[in-house]
């Protein structure tokens, strides 16, 4: 019983082209590349050597390059610490 479940969630062959795990890899991979560049950008801009390192490193799929983008590099414009 349990050998058939663990059988049915491993994938027996490699993903097509077309299936449904390759194109949410691809979205997943085109999501997370979009957010992290951008965060990462502003952060070298910005000469935020700590952020940069803490985007750099961890994975978050956009939420922590998003925070950084809309909430730190807003309210470090204006004026507050």
């Amino acid at each position: 019983m349990i050998e058939k479940i663990f059988d049915s969630l491993l994938l027996s062959q490699p993903p097509s082209l077309f299936s449904f795990q390759f194109l949410m890899m691809v979205l997943f991979l085109t999501w997370n590349l979009f957010w992290k560049g951008w965060a990462l950008w502003k952060a070298a801009k910005r000469s935020d050597k700590k952020w940069f390192i803490v985007l750099m490193i961890f994975q978050s799929m956009g939420l922590l390059d998003i925070i950084y983008i809309f909430l730190i590099t807003r309210k470090n414009k204006a004026g507050v610490v």
